[in-house]
């Protein structure tokens, strides 16, 4: 698209260049994510669970691949220190 007057492309990418720009292009990963999953959680719904008159704080944990495949195969979370089973949990992958 050119304008009528003087000819001067309006295309703006030839315009502007980012060579000499010091401003980083914004990116979002996976880690931001889970983190941002887990700030949620933690922060802002707080989990909680009623046990006969007491209050307790459910858990929450990310599932790397081992352990969610360990809970899937064994349809349970063992604590790694004692070896007991945690319930309640909220795994995330």
């Amino acid at each position: 698209m050119a304008n009528k007057r003087n000819n001067i492309s309006n295309n703006r990418v030839q315009q502007i260049t980012k060579v000499d720009s010091t401003v980083k292009d914004i990116t979002i990963g996976i880690l931001d994510i889970d983190s941002a999953m887990d700030y949620y959680f933690n922060q802002v719904i707080k989990p909680k669970v009623d046990d006969g008159g007491e209050t307790i704080d459910v858990p929450i944990i990310y599932g790397s691949p081992e352990r969610w495949r360990s809970v899937q195969k064994s349809g349970a979370y063992r604590d790694i220190k004692s070896g007991k089973i945690q319930i309640p949990l909220i795994m995330y992958r």
